[in-house]
């Protein structure tokens, strides 16, 4: 299929929903957190208001717009909720698709029918490549567009990955014929975020999903060929794919695939063609892309500083950074639920000083650090935040990382709380600016 690798494909939120609605909308939910990087915050696109509790049919859905050039639509989801409407969200009035696989899913993932009939139905991957097999067999001779969103695959225990790699396998060689003359985009909107996988040695994967682009085959002696081999070797985003998707139905046609002038997205001017050269002069980084510094893929060098102290008044770390992080995030917390029992420092555990390559010739006006503390009390918790100390002060960034979940906390991604008067469980849906939960 002669598959293009961008092995520095860069997540921009930090579950499925901040990742869909750049891809498939072009617009953000999640704020962009550059505190750290001396750079003003990018605010989202959409409030929380704005993107879950209103019909979203005023923004221009990709799928819908296939839908109105004339393709044939297939959404394959086989979690109770897609993108649109997690958690709990209106989604949109149109119907986006002509298939659906929703109710089918919604059917097999009953509790009372899968305890039932457990070890004897076939698993979600077989009965999702099955649909979309019909589908894909279905429509001779008109365009058909399909989104196939497999979270069972391997969103909670990415071990489940190689028991299923034989079915992937044998689909796309089935269907090998179909390929030569689509486009196809295969990758993860995020890396494992649970167990061993979600640790230390994982977080980096975290936020550097794969993603393999496959074209149709008299393209693949073209122009955009050899230009899709060299952007795949710079950072992208899901803003990207956002574009791509874009110019396949709206402007290559017009030139039979053979632009590669750089263009500009007025839908999306955060996103470029992964087709077409990228802008010139341009360094692509987490400065001059919408990439949280969180989730920021550039490496740099890093020292654990843990266990010195900082010549800031002979001051400790809990002093320094720990009071600080926890009076912000109870802040936060209270903001989004005023019922919420206030976290308690436990302890700074980790403060990682980000270490360049020439920082014994360059005395540098600030540091950049990654500060990990852990919360005690009614909840215990390990919490990750970004911190820029600039002499004397200390900035630290609105995005709260939890880092030892190792399972899902509830289906909706919320954090739970006790109520302080009688210690009643409340549950308060996850901030945009504190990354509370799984």
């Amino acid at each position: 299929m002669e598959a293009i690798t961008f092995r520095k494909f860069n997540k921009v939120g930090k579950n499925s929903k901040p990742n869909a609605f750049p891809a498939f909308f072009g617009i953000t939910i999640e704020e962009v957190e550059r505190m750290v990087m001396n750079l003003p915050r990018m605010k989202a696109d959409l409030s929380e208001e704005e993107y879950c509790n209103t019909y979203l049919d005023d923004h221009e859905l990709i799928p819908l717009e296939y839908k109105k050039k004339g393709y044939k639509i297939l959404m394959i989801d086989d979690y109770s909720e897609g993108f649109l409407t997690y958690t709990g969200c209106v989604g949109m009035k149109a119907e986006p698709h002509h298939h659906t696989y929703r109710v089918f899913a919604n059917r097999v993932e009953d509790k009372e029918l899968k305890e039932k009939w457990k070890g004897l139905c076939k698993d979600s991957l077989a009965n999702e490549l099955e649909y979309l097999s019909l589908f894909l067999n279905s429509y001779q001779d008109v365009p058909k567009f399909s989104l196939s969103w497999m979270n069972d695959i391997a969103h909670d225990d990415a071990r489940s990955l190689y028991s299923n790699d034989y079915d992937l396998y044998t689909f796309l060689k089935k269907h090998k014929n179909m390929f030569k003359n689509s486009f196809f985009f295969f990758y993860g909107d995020h890396g494992c975020r649970f167990g061993e996988e979600g640790e230390v040695a994982g977080r980096s994967e975290s936020s550097n999903p794969f993603l393999y682009v496959v074209i149709p085959e008299r393209y693949r002696q073209s122009p955009i060929y050899k230009q899709l081999l060299k952007n795949s070797e710079e950072l992208v985003t899901p803003h990207d794919l956002h574009s791509t998707f874009k110019d396949i139905l709206y402007f290559q046609p017009q030139y039979n695939f053979t632009d590669i002038s750089f263009k500009n997205f007025t839908s999306n001017p955060r996103g470029s063609s992964l087709l077409r050269q990228f802008q010139l002069n341009m360094s692509r980084n987490c400065k001059t892309l919408p990439i949280p510094y969180t989730y920021c893929l550039c490496q740099y060098g890093r020292k654990n500083v843990r266990n010195t102290l900082e010549n800031h008044g002979n001051v400790t770390f809990n002093q320094m950074f720990g009071q600080p992080a926890i009076e912000r995030l109870n802040e936060i917390l209270s903001f989004h639920s005023p019922e919420c029992h206030p976290l308690v420092l436990d302890n700074v555990t980790s403060v990682e000083l980000f270490v360049l390559p020439n920082e014994e010739s360059i005395k540098f006006e600030a540091n950049a650090y990654d500060v990990t503390f852990a919360v005690s009390g009614r909840v215990e918790a390990i919490f990750k935040v970004p911190v820029r100390v600039e002499g004397n002060a200390v900035m630290l960034g609105d995005t709260f990382t939890r880092i030892d979940v190792d399972e899902i906390v509830t289906a909706n991604e919320t954090w739970v709380c006790r109520d302080p008067e009688n210690g009643n469980d409340l549950q308060t849906t996850e901030s945009n600016n504190a990354s509370l939960s799984s």
